[in-house]
């Protein structure tokens, strides 16, 4: 029997294309100056009565300029809901689930839930630790982004594409029918990346990502890969001349000064490079179960 050669195809492959015994190939997507990214750095913005606001004053006044251009928009967080996390406003214990030991996250009732098994606590709760019964939440969740939506004003629709808004019918047939809708009536798109990676997205004039590079933090020899890769999936759904905005409290590091601007053969040379001398295991030549 004849071999037949396998091709893949991929605006966003992985450090694996880049390895010299790699058979894959593609088109990698690149940003140019038809396709800009910007880091907006999160620690010159002054929080509000105490509280750090979701969307930036930049990112503001691009929405502004997107929607006077009769486009669509995208705004990509971690999780849906209010925020990430709460902690204790007395000993900063975080607020955690009593069946998985998950940090809970504040909901739109005002009780506390679980985003991994679906635990939800009653209106008042209390800290074990010592009883206090306020909490003070962190990070954005879908919820709270369309919340400063509201606050700042803006007249076009908002839609929400998480799990929540996925889990009913009638709300998917509703969410798909506006997808179709997009080029004739805009909107601000607010949705998890999960739920957004394989939606159909018309051309986008502007995509911002709010905090994507929390996994950096992690020792995990693996988030700069996925953060990359992400960062030229969604590049791949902007239109020509559209932005990719990213919030960040970290716009120094090396990931947006250097890496994500070079070429990919070099970023991906350098990546493979230092795995190489830290002797991270080669995970990308075993077969995945």
């Amino acid at each position: 029997q004849r071999a037949i050669p396998v091709v893949s195809h991929s605006v966003a492959p992985g450090i694996a294309y880049f390895l010299p015994e790699t058979q894959s190939r593609g088109t990698p997507f690149t940003f140019t100056k038809e396709k800009t990214l910007k880091p907006i750095d999160l620690r010159r913005i002054s929080p509000r009565n105490g509280t750090p606001q979701p969307l930036s004053p930049d990112l503001l006044e691009a929405l502004r300029t997107t929607n006077t251009a009769q486009e669509s928009t995208l705004i990509l967080v971690q999780q849906r809901g209010l925020a990430r996390f709460s902690l204790c406003a007395k000993c900063q214990m975080p607020l955690r689930c009593p069946h998985c030991a998950t940090a809970l996250s504040e909901a739109v009732g005002g009780h506390f839930r679980c985003l991994s098994c679906g635990y939800q606590t009653p209106l008042f709760p209390s800290c074990v630790q010592c009883g206090h019964m306020h909490f003070k939440s962190f990070g954005a969740g879908t919820q709270s982004i369309v919340r400063a939506l509201e606050r700042s004003g803006f007249p076009q629709r908002i839609l929400t594409i998480d799990r929540d808004t996925q889990t009913k019918k009638s709300n998917f047939q509703t969410l798909a029918k506006a997808l179709t809708q997009l080029d004739e009536k805009p909107a601000i798109i607010v949705a998890t990346y999960e739920s957004a990676y394989s939606l159909p997205f018309p051309p986008l004039g502007l995509i911002a990502l709010i905090e994507p590079d929390q996994g950096l933090f992690y020792p995990d020899f693996q988030s700069e890969e996925r953060l990359w890769r992400e960062l030229r999936r969604f590049g791949g759904k902007l239109k020509r001349g559209g932005s990719l905005l990213i919030q960040t409290f970290e716009p120094e590091s090396a990931f947006w000064t250097t890496w994500i601007k070079q070429s990919l053969t070099k970023t991906a040379a350098e990546l493979l490079e230092e795995r190489r001398l830290l002797h991270y295991p080669p995970y990308y030549r075993l077969i995945q179960l």
